[in-house]
């Protein structure tokens, strides 16, 4: 990606963030506010590298397969996204948050889920589809030994083959991050404020679009933009907004599909 178009990602972010807290921070806590403050204060590539990950929405992220900067640099910027400032919440999860097998098998690729069956010795499972061989693979992890048969506490067995999977997996996958879900949905509400719609809902993703914009992709007539700070009465009715609108689009969808 060109130079011109990340840095077009972090122009705009930032300008959603400094352009509703100039007149309309009112809909926002002071404990929202103080990690929207945090925000503000990060380096420049921990900044570009939340908001990629913020687009792209998907549960959990390899480290290494962020692509967004040389790899110590996205190393470091993960870490920093990771911590816990002091009275504030992080702005990732790591993969420490990862809770149980399935989510955990769920994360490894195809050609890494047959090596690990046949690993373990599970035949037959050459051509399956990877749901096949995620259920073969976490019945291995829900099956007795003959020596935890025997053993007194059978939900501390369970409980050890189970964590010993996951942590199989992440041998496998490297280091993880996800979206922290407290952060990433205030900033959806931030940018429904900014936008006055839901950019964070199926295709309507009107931050590409303003990307485009300025790096010349897509030509707008010119226009004036004028705020209305006061369309919103308070953080309430921006949380009811946001939750009407939600229900709306998943009604959407069900319709869609009938």
């Amino acid at each position: 990606m060109q130079s011109s178009e990340r840095q077009s990602y972090l122009e705009i972010f930032d300008r959603i963030l400094n352009t509703v807290l100039e007149s309309e921070a009112y809909l926002f806590s002071d404990a929202e506010q103080r990690v929207l403050a945090e925000f503000s204060k990060l380096d420049r590539h921990s900044r570009y590298l939340y908001t990629r990950i913020f687009m792209r929405k998907q549960a959990w992220h390899r480290v290494s397969g962020l692509n967004y900067g040389e790899d110590m640099v996205v190393e470091q910027s993960c870490k920093y996204l990771a911590a816990c400032p002091q009275g504030s919440e992080p702005f990732l999860l790591t993969e420490c948050e990862v809770g149980n097998c399935d989510e955990a098998v769920a994360l490894l690729l195809l050609p890494e889920l047959k090596a690990m069956a046949k690993a373990k010795g599970i035949k037959q499972m050459a051509n399956k589809p990877k749901e096949a061989l995620c259920s073969a693979i976490l019945k291995t992890a829900k099956q007795r030994t003959v020596v935890s048969f025997f053993k007194k506490n059978k939900d501390d067995s369970a409980k050890q083959r189970q964590n010993g999977l996951i942590q199989e997996v992440l041998k496998i996958t490297g280091p993880l991050v996800q979206l922290n879900p407290v952060v990433s949905e205030l900033f959806e509400r931030l940018h429904l404020v900014f936008f006055r719609s839901a950019t964070h809902l199926g295709d309507n993703n009107s931050m590409r679009s303003a990307v485009l914009a300025i790096i010349g992709q897509i030509r707008f007539p010119s226009y004036t933009v004028v705020r209305s700070p006061d369309l919103f009465a308070s953080r309430d009715d921006v949380v009811r907004y946001k939750m009407l609108v939600e229900i709306g689009y998943q009604m959407e969808v069900l319709l869609t599909a009938l």
